[in-house]
């Protein structure tokens, strides 16, 4: 991704003007490169949408017509309309995202939401948001983002008034190795410092829209109810949404548990419309556990009297993603006085989610370091995306190995062959682990990852 910046424009994507020069806040102070205590953090304001120009109702004209002028009547050409003048690629564009990149000490920040969102396996940058600085008259600089970051940006875009929110593909610098190393360090902190987490699924697909009411009726305590809901053939529908919404890919990501861990309060959002209480949503989840054998009989049923319907194709309303995570939140943290205790060891935690996808194959490491109550407060584990994939996996194994005096690190079947012979073979581990490793990955198969990544 490569961009050009316009002079002054010192809330850019890329956080240094130039060689040598040092980060600058939103008043233009030098910004030391750590800032306060706790660093710095990056946040973006979304404008609200400016309304469209109301059009103006122009009468067609002929090119020519026939004009009376004390009773003399003579042929005249019309001249055409000009052209509007081309827009200003430095004004606000109508229905275009506009957004604004302060920096700000992370004591000192201001009240702010953190997005937790999917980057999707393209990944590519095909559409833009136009980042505006705070000099006078303003500069503008469109910043290439994925698709589904622009569909998240404009959904939970206020229309009535601006939005602060963190969002790591704009508010980090992807290709600063060092930049991003930190803030992933960090992500506790920033996902647990913000108002509340806004959880985007995505656009809204197969019935979602009737969600967040289902839910409520779900959770109404009222047993009449709760029996409709399983045997009633009209809310067949409904439970299908429900299923599908639970299978969305946000509830692969391995990253997801700590920025749901660590939030104050988290609502999903999917659709332009429909929001629900992450705690509503847990509790419905738990729910469909209890209930599962009733909604799949009233499932079958349903495709068995109704043969022109299209088979579901999700009899088993089981969405793995999803209770696995909801179950994991509420087996392995715990929080009191809005403080997080963790209560399971790095080992359960990395055997829980063997299943959770990540991007990057470091973050497999990186986003677990906080999650297990041996790792979160060991210093030396820090990400660093400058390292191979392998000494990532190496040293993470190790430094575990020498805390914890245990294989389960590596008997959960979590790590790749490859980098088992490389680095639990050939590090100063004692001979006794040596052995071990040796037949146990002789008797497990494993995908290799590259050496470098």
């Amino acid at each position: 991704m490569a961009f050009e910046y316009f002079p002054n424009f010192h809330y850019t994507y890329e956080h240094l003007a130039g060689p040598g020069e040092r980060l600058r806040d939103q008043n233009d102070e030098p910004f030391g490169e750590e800032g306060g205590p706790n660093g710095w953090i990056r946040l973006l304001t979304i404008e609200k949408p400016l309304a469209e120009p109301k059009k103006k109702k122009v009468a067609t004209q002929p090119k020519h017509g026939r004009v009376t002028n004390g009773g003399r009547t003579r042929n005249v050409r019309i001249p055409k309309p000009t052209k509007p003048d081309p827009p200003n690629p430095s004004e606000p564009v109508p229905g275009q995202l506009m957004c604004r990149l302060t920096i700000h000490d992370k004591d000192k920040a201001p009240p702010y939401e953190a997005l937790s969102w999917v980057w999707g396996n393209d990944g590519a940058l095909r559409k833009s948001v136009r980042i505006w600085s705070n000099d006078k008259p303003p500069l503008a600089k469109e910043i290439k983002i994925t698709e589904q970051l622009e569909i998240a940006l404009k959904a939970v875009r206020d229309k009535n008034k601006e939005r602060v929110i963190w969002v790591d593909a704009l508010c980090v610098n992807q290709r600063d190795p060092k930049e991003k190393a930190r803030e992933m360090g960090m992500m506790h902190l920033i996902y647990s410092k913000a108002s509340h987490v806004t959880i985007w699924l995505g656009k809204a697909a197969d019935n979602s829209d009737f969600i967040p009411a289902f839910i409520k009726k779900i959770l109404s305590n009222n047993l009449e109810a709760v029996e409709e809901l399983v045997k009633g053939v009209d809310f067949v529908k409904k439970w299908g949404a429900l299923s599908n919404l639970m299978r969305r890919e946000w509830f692969t990501r391995r990253w997801c548990v700590q920025e749901v861990a660590f939030a104050k309060k988290a609502f999903l959002h999917f659709g332009t419309r429909s929001k629900v209480p992450w705690q509503d949503f847990a509790d419905t989840v738990r729910l469909v556990e209890d209930w599962r054998e009733d909604i799949e009989r009233l499932l079958v049923r349903h495709d068995a009297q109704n043969l022109e319907a299209k088979l579901w194709d999700h009899v088993d309303i089981a969405a793995p993603g999803a209770q696995s995570l909801v179950a994991l939140l509420n087996n392995f943290f715990r929080k009191e006085s809005g403080n997080l205790e963790r209560l399971a060891s790095i080992e359960t935690v990395l055997c829980s989610l063997s299943s959770y996808d990540v991007k990057v194959p470091r973050d497999a490491v990186y986003s677990l370091i906080q999650l297990g109550k041996d790792t979160c407060n060991m210093q030396d584990l820090k990400p660093d995306y400058k390292c191979s994939t392998l000494k990532v996996y190496k040293e993470f194994i190790e430094k575990v190995f020498q805390k914890s005096k245990s294989l389960d690190i590596v008997s959960g079947g979590e790590f790749p062959l490859s980098f088992i012979k490389s680095s639990l073979l050939h590090t100063n581990l004692s001979f006794h682990f040596v052995l071990m490793a040796k037949t146990w990955s002789s008797i497990v198969t494993f995908v290799d990852v590259p050496e470098q990544c």
